[in-house]
Protein backbone atom coordinates (compact mmCIF):
# COMPACT_ATOMS: atom_id res chain seq x y z
CA UNK A 1 0.00 0.00 0.00
CA UNK A 2 0.97 3.70 -0.56
CA UNK A 3 0.11 4.65 2.83
CA UNK A 4 -1.19 3.18 5.90
CA UNK A 5 -3.19 5.93 7.87
CA UNK A 6 -7.01 6.31 7.31
CA UNK A 7 -9.40 3.22 6.63
CA UNK A 8 -10.81 1.76 3.61
CA UNK A 9 -14.03 3.03 2.02
CA UNK A 10 -17.35 1.28 3.57
CA UNK A 11 -20.41 1.57 4.54
CA UNK A 12 -19.72 1.93 8.67
CA UNK A 13 -16.56 4.40 7.76
CA UNK A 14 -19.14 6.48 5.29
CA UNK A 15 -22.54 6.55 7.60
CA UNK A 16 -21.32 5.51 10.69
CA UNK A 17 -18.03 6.62 11.63
CA UNK A 18 -18.22 10.27 10.88
CA UNK A 19 -21.03 10.17 13.81
CA UNK A 20 -18.51 8.71 16.05
CA UNK A 21 -15.15 10.39 15.72
CA UNK A 22 -15.01 12.01 12.46
CA UNK A 23 -11.49 10.93 11.61
CA UNK A 24 -12.22 8.14 9.69
CA UNK A 25 -10.39 9.22 6.62
CA UNK A 26 -6.74 11.16 6.93
CA UNK A 27 -7.38 13.73 3.59
CA UNK A 28 -10.37 15.34 4.99
CA UNK A 29 -9.08 15.51 8.37
CA UNK A 30 -10.07 19.22 8.91
CA UNK A 31 -13.72 18.48 8.32
CA UNK A 32 -13.79 16.96 12.09
CA UNK A 33 -15.93 19.92 13.33
CA UNK A 34 -18.89 19.47 10.73
CA UNK A 35 -20.33 16.83 12.29
CA UNK A 36 -19.86 18.14 15.55
CA UNK A 37 -21.01 21.68 14.87
CA UNK A 38 -24.10 20.00 13.75
CA UNK A 39 -24.99 18.25 16.73
CA UNK A 40 -24.11 21.37 19.17
CA UNK A 41 -25.98 23.32 16.76
CA UNK A 42 -29.25 20.94 17.01
CA UNK A 43 -28.50 20.65 21.18
CA UNK A 44 -27.89 24.09 21.70
CA UNK A 45 -31.61 25.26 19.58
CA UNK A 46 -33.23 22.33 21.93
CA UNK A 47 -31.68 24.15 25.52
CA UNK A 48 -32.74 26.98 23.93
CA UNK A 49 -35.89 26.15 23.19
CA UNK A 50 -36.20 24.18 27.17
CA UNK A 51 -35.93 27.68 28.51
CA UNK A 52 -37.75 29.68 26.96
CA UNK A 53 -40.78 26.89 27.87
CA UNK A 54 -39.81 27.30 31.30
CA UNK A 55 -39.59 31.22 31.23
CA UNK A 56 -35.95 31.27 31.91
CA UNK A 57 -34.89 31.76 28.52
CA UNK A 58 -31.72 34.39 28.75
CA UNK A 59 -28.71 34.65 27.40
CA UNK A 60 -26.15 35.18 29.69
CA UNK A 61 -27.94 32.10 31.09
CA UNK A 62 -28.06 30.33 28.66
CA UNK A 63 -24.10 30.88 28.35
CA UNK A 64 -23.42 29.86 31.82
CA UNK A 65 -25.45 26.52 31.22
CA UNK A 66 -23.33 25.77 27.82
CA UNK A 67 -20.15 26.78 29.81
CA UNK A 68 -21.25 24.60 32.80
CA UNK A 69 -21.78 21.65 29.76
CA UNK A 70 -18.18 21.98 28.06
CA UNK A 71 -16.72 22.09 31.50
CA UNK A 72 -18.30 18.99 32.34
CA UNK A 73 -17.13 17.59 29.04
CA UNK A 74 -13.78 18.93 28.94
CA UNK A 75 -13.35 16.98 32.85
CA UNK A 76 -14.91 13.49 31.54
CA UNK A 77 -12.08 13.95 28.42
CA UNK A 78 -9.46 14.25 31.02
CA UNK A 79 -10.60 11.03 33.09
CA UNK A 80 -10.30 8.87 29.96
CA UNK A 81 -13.85 9.45 28.39
CA UNK A 82 -12.52 10.52 24.58
CA UNK A 83 -12.86 8.15 22.83
CA UNK A 84 -15.71 5.93 20.83
CA UNK A 85 -19.19 7.55 21.43
CA UNK A 86 -18.06 9.35 24.20
CA UNK A 87 -14.95 11.28 21.50
CA UNK A 88 -18.16 13.30 19.48
CA UNK A 89 -19.87 13.76 22.98
CA UNK A 90 -16.48 15.48 24.34
CA UNK A 91 -16.62 17.41 21.27
CA UNK A 92 -20.41 18.43 21.17
CA UNK A 93 -20.23 19.33 25.06
CA UNK A 94 -16.68 21.32 24.07
CA UNK A 95 -17.36 23.91 21.59
CA UNK A 96 -21.18 24.82 23.06
CA UNK A 97 -20.06 27.95 24.88
CA UNK A 98 -18.07 28.80 21.84
CA UNK A 99 -21.27 29.18 20.08
CA UNK A 100 -23.20 30.56 22.33
CA UNK A 101 -20.83 33.16 22.95
CA UNK A 102 -20.42 34.09 18.78
CA UNK A 103 -24.46 34.57 19.11
CA UNK A 104 -24.03 36.65 21.98
CA UNK A 105 -20.61 38.47 20.13
CA UNK A 106 -22.80 41.33 18.33
CA UNK A 107 -24.06 42.48 21.66
CA UNK A 108 -20.28 43.97 22.60
CA UNK A 109 -18.92 44.13 18.90
CA UNK A 110 -19.10 47.91 19.14
CA UNK A 111 -17.58 48.16 22.73
CA UNK A 112 -14.89 45.74 21.85
CA UNK A 113 -13.82 47.37 18.75
CA UNK A 114 -14.36 51.13 19.93
CA UNK A 115 -11.39 51.00 22.49
CA UNK A 116 -9.39 48.61 21.06
CA UNK A 117 -6.03 48.79 22.51
CA UNK A 118 -7.75 48.61 25.89
CA UNK A 119 -9.27 45.89 24.82
CA UNK A 120 -6.29 43.85 23.63
CA UNK A 121 -4.67 45.03 27.03
CA UNK A 122 -7.41 43.73 29.04
CA UNK A 123 -8.03 40.41 27.33
CA UNK A 124 -4.08 39.94 27.68
CA UNK A 125 -4.55 40.58 30.87
CA UNK A 126 -6.96 38.05 31.92
CA UNK A 127 -5.50 35.56 29.90
CA UNK A 128 -2.18 36.05 31.86
CA UNK A 129 -3.76 35.99 34.86
CA UNK A 130 -5.95 32.77 33.94
CA UNK A 131 -3.32 30.94 32.84
CA UNK A 132 -1.41 31.57 36.68
CA UNK A 133 -4.47 30.66 37.82
CA UNK A 134 -4.89 27.41 36.00
CA UNK A 135 -2.81 24.65 38.12
CA UNK A 136 -1.36 23.51 34.82
CA UNK A 137 -0.56 24.26 31.08
CA UNK A 138 -3.63 25.20 29.34
CA UNK A 139 -4.40 22.84 26.12
CA UNK A 140 -6.96 21.84 23.81
CA UNK A 141 -7.22 19.39 21.39
CA UNK A 142 -10.65 19.17 20.66
CA UNK A 143 -10.08 16.96 17.25
CA UNK A 144 -8.82 14.12 19.36
CA UNK A 145 -11.12 15.84 22.92
CA UNK A 146 -7.55 16.09 24.13
CA UNK A 147 -7.48 18.73 27.20
CA UNK A 148 -4.74 19.53 29.61
CA UNK A 149 -5.40 22.40 32.69
CA UNK A 150 -8.61 23.34 34.40
CA UNK A 151 -11.62 23.04 33.06
CA UNK A 152 -13.16 26.49 33.58
CA UNK A 153 -9.50 28.22 33.06
CA UNK A 154 -8.88 26.49 29.94
CA UNK A 155 -12.65 27.43 28.08
CA UNK A 156 -12.62 31.49 29.37
CA UNK A 157 -8.60 31.57 28.06
CA UNK A 158 -10.00 30.11 24.95
CA UNK A 159 -12.83 33.06 24.41
CA UNK A 160 -10.34 35.64 25.65
CA UNK A 161 -8.09 34.19 22.66
CA UNK A 162 -10.97 34.45 20.33
CA UNK A 163 -11.27 37.86 21.33
CA UNK A 164 -8.05 39.21 20.67
CA UNK A 165 -8.40 37.55 17.24
CA UNK A 166 -11.26 39.48 16.52
CA UNK A 167 -9.68 43.15 17.75
CA UNK A 168 -6.36 42.39 15.64
CA UNK A 169 -8.12 41.41 12.46
CA UNK A 170 -10.43 44.77 12.87
CA UNK A 171 -7.20 47.28 13.06
CA UNK A 172 -5.41 45.23 10.15
CA UNK A 173 -8.56 45.45 8.18
CA UNK A 174 -8.02 48.87 6.60
CA UNK A 175 -4.18 48.35 5.77
CA UNK A 176 -5.83 45.11 4.23
CA UNK A 177 -9.09 45.27 2.86
CA UNK A 178 -7.64 46.64 -0.55
CA UNK A 179 -5.65 43.27 -1.00
CA UNK A 180 -6.37 41.14 -3.91
CA UNK A 181 -3.93 38.09 -1.97
CA UNK A 182 -5.41 38.69 1.28
CA UNK A 183 -9.20 39.36 0.09
CA UNK A 184 -8.73 35.89 -2.08
CA UNK A 185 -7.45 33.99 0.53
CA UNK A 186 -10.12 34.87 3.16
CA UNK A 187 -12.93 34.19 0.88
CA UNK A 188 -11.17 31.00 0.04
CA UNK A 189 -10.18 29.44 3.62
CA UNK A 190 -12.06 26.77 3.85
CA UNK A 191 -11.07 25.30 0.84
CA UNK A 192 -7.44 26.00 2.01
CA UNK A 193 -8.28 24.17 5.14
CA UNK A 194 -10.10 21.46 3.90
CA UNK A 195 -7.20 20.50 1.02
CA UNK A 196 -4.67 21.34 2.59
CA UNK A 197 -3.63 17.66 3.44
CA UNK A 198 -4.13 16.01 0.32
CA UNK A 199 -2.11 18.80 -1.15
CA UNK A 200 0.88 17.84 0.92
CA UNK A 201 0.23 14.20 -0.41
CA UNK A 202 0.45 15.72 -3.66
CA UNK A 203 3.64 17.63 -2.96
CA UNK A 204 5.29 14.71 -1.12
CA UNK A 205 4.00 12.33 -3.68
CA UNK A 206 6.13 14.10 -6.42
CA UNK A 207 8.85 14.75 -4.26
CA UNK A 208 8.94 10.85 -4.03
CA UNK A 209 8.77 10.62 -7.37
CA UNK A 210 11.93 12.62 -8.16
CA UNK A 211 13.46 10.53 -5.41
CA UNK A 212 13.52 7.56 -7.74
CA UNK A 213 15.63 9.33 -9.90
CA UNK A 214 17.74 11.89 -7.67
CA UNK A 215 19.06 10.48 -4.11
CA UNK A 216 17.85 13.39 -2.14
CA UNK A 217 16.96 11.68 1.31
CA UNK A 218 13.72 11.21 0.70
CA UNK A 219 11.89 9.20 3.74
CA UNK A 220 9.76 6.92 2.01
CA UNK A 221 8.30 5.12 5.42
CA UNK A 222 7.24 8.76 7.19
CA UNK A 223 5.57 9.37 4.19
CA UNK A 224 3.29 6.17 3.87
CA UNK A 225 2.76 7.04 7.81
CA UNK A 226 2.59 10.61 8.20
CA UNK A 227 0.15 12.46 6.30
CA UNK A 228 1.72 15.74 7.47
CA UNK A 229 5.36 14.69 6.65
CA UNK A 230 7.73 17.19 5.28
CA UNK A 231 10.76 16.96 3.43
CA UNK A 232 13.67 17.86 5.12
CA UNK A 233 15.59 20.06 2.36
CA UNK A 234 18.01 22.26 3.40
CA UNK A 235 16.39 24.33 6.80
CA UNK A 236 12.83 25.59 8.25
CA UNK A 237 12.11 27.44 5.21
CA UNK A 238 10.65 24.39 3.36
CA UNK A 239 7.85 24.28 5.89
CA UNK A 240 7.23 28.04 4.40
CA UNK A 241 7.27 26.48 0.77
CA UNK A 242 4.30 23.95 2.00
CA UNK A 243 2.54 26.45 3.65
CA UNK A 244 2.60 29.34 0.51
CA UNK A 245 1.69 26.10 -1.96
CA UNK A 246 -1.41 23.92 -0.11
CA UNK A 247 -2.75 28.10 0.27
CA UNK A 248 -2.13 28.61 -3.08
CA UNK A 249 -3.59 25.65 -5.02
CA UNK A 250 -7.26 26.25 -3.15
CA UNK A 251 -7.44 29.24 -4.54
CA UNK A 252 -5.80 28.79 -8.38
CA UNK A 253 -8.23 26.24 -8.62
CA UNK A 254 -11.46 27.81 -7.29
CA UNK A 255 -10.71 31.29 -9.54
CA UNK A 256 -10.19 28.66 -12.22
CA UNK A 257 -13.63 26.98 -11.23
CA UNK A 258 -15.58 30.35 -11.14
CA UNK A 259 -14.07 31.20 -14.33
CA UNK A 260 -15.26 28.04 -16.29
CA UNK A 261 -18.28 28.01 -14.42
CA UNK A 262 -19.29 31.63 -15.68
CA UNK A 263 -18.42 31.08 -19.02
CA UNK A 264 -20.48 27.81 -19.18
CA UNK A 265 -23.53 30.06 -18.05
CA UNK A 266 -22.75 33.03 -20.79
CA UNK A 267 -22.69 30.01 -23.34
CA UNK A 268 -26.17 28.65 -22.12
CA UNK A 269 -27.42 32.38 -21.63
CA UNK A 270 -26.26 33.24 -25.45
CA UNK A 271 -27.55 29.87 -26.42
CA UNK A 272 -31.36 30.64 -25.05
CA UNK A 273 -31.32 33.92 -26.60
CA UNK A 274 -30.41 33.17 -30.17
Amino acid sequence: DLVHYGDALSLETLLVRPWIDSRQFSFILPAWYLITLFVASILHFGLRRLLKKLHLLNEYVLLAITFLISAIAIYFAQKGYNTGLCLQLAKVGYVLPYLQAGLMFRNFEKLLYKHKALSLILLMGAIYLIEQLSPEPLYAGPIWASFIGNPACLILANLCSVLITMVVCELLAPAFARSRIVNAVGENSFSIMMHHPLIMFLINLALFGLSMVIDMNFNTARLKADICYTYPWRDDRIFLAYTAICIAVPVLVKVWTDNLTLRLYRRAKAREQS
